[in-house]
């Protein structure tokens, strides 16, 4: 097994003996960067090594190792340069210098501590051409989103192009209590409710991240709840044009009365909708109700 500075156990664990023997030869004490650098430049061959492949002509590892002895508390930095021993570096020592010192070596980094390695996955960039899917959206993977609480409007909704339109299908989207607030618009008091959307999409889709911010919208925004609800479904009809769209608010109890409006619209005539799409409809609304109990 190769003696490498921090590319095995063996290589770490080589460099804690040659410390060892650096200490039993400056008898403890205080010593120089440099008188260190010098004497473990006399162990040849392991230098020779570390320095042909990896090119460490700042002599790195014999840095980093020092700083790992900083940070196991075997050795004191008295000032830039100049270090004093603690202890001589042991062999009970040998797995965390192992653990400090390959992280000192990976970064190249012998005066701060180690830091601490990024776990999160890397997000894959796309090629996003204007042909591509969603490349209209704006809100989506935007780092500038802009948030407002009292003005909802249908041009905050954003879409994307439904490409399964010879296929009946039923989406839903639930706006949970805790998220969903509006005003009371006459004594200003905060109003909860329960959001849920069904629709069947014809041409058009509505994008999730617009549909979160168009409802953080009504935070601050003053109306009753079925108004509220009348509002939702209009803007979102104009903005999609589905086969069908059902609202329903179940909002928190005002003394003691639970008001829940619910709104339901089948497609316009000019589409056409043929008997037996209508009944598919109505039969994925029907399992839906009973698989979340709405109603």
């Amino acid at each position: 097994m190769g003696l490498i500075p921090g590319r095995s156990r063996t290589g770490a664990g080589k460099i804690l003996s040659y410390f060892n023997a650096f200490y039993i030869n400056s008898k403890g004490g205080e010593f120089k960067r440099s008188e260190a650098i010098r004497q473990l430049k006399k162990i040849r061959k392991f230098h020779d090594q570390a320095y042909n492949e990896h090119g460490d002509k700042r002599d790195t590892w014999i840095q980093d190792a020092l700083a790992t002895l900083v940070n196991m508390k075997v050795l004191s930095r008295r000032r830039p340069g100049l270090y004093e021993w603690n202890k001589a570096p042991g062999v009970e020592e040998s797995r965390a210098f192992n653990y400090y010192f390959k992280k000192y070596h990976k970064y190249g980094n012998a005066n701060t501590k180690p830091r601490k390695e990024n776990t999160k996955p890397e997000q894959t960039k796309l090629n996003i051409t204007p042909n591509s899917e969603g490349s209209s959206l704006k809100q989506l993977g935007s780092n500038k989103t802009t948030y407002k609480y009292d003005e909802p409007s249908v041009k905050i909704l954003e879409t994307f192009d439904n490409k399964d339109q010879e296929q009946i299908y039923l989406v839903s989207f639930i706006q949970t209590r805790d998220e969903f607030s509006s005003l009371c618009p006459v004594t200003g008091q905060p109003d909860q409710a329960k959001i849920e959307i069904l629709y069947v999409p014809n041409k058009k889709m509505v994008e999730s991240k617009s549909l979160k911010l168009y409802f953080f919208a009504f935070r601050n925004y003053g109306s009753f709840h079925e108004n509220i609800i009348n509002k939702i479904t209009k803007d979102l009809w104009q903005l999609l044009t589905p086969k069908y769209l059902r609202i329903f608010g179940d909002f928190s109890p005002r003394g003691g009365i639970a008001i829940k409006p619910l709104v339901e619209k089948w497609a316009e005539p000019n589409l056409h909708l043929s008997t037996s799409v209508i009944q598919q409809i109505q039969r994925l609304v029907n399992s839906w109700d009973r698989k979340n109990a709405v109603l």
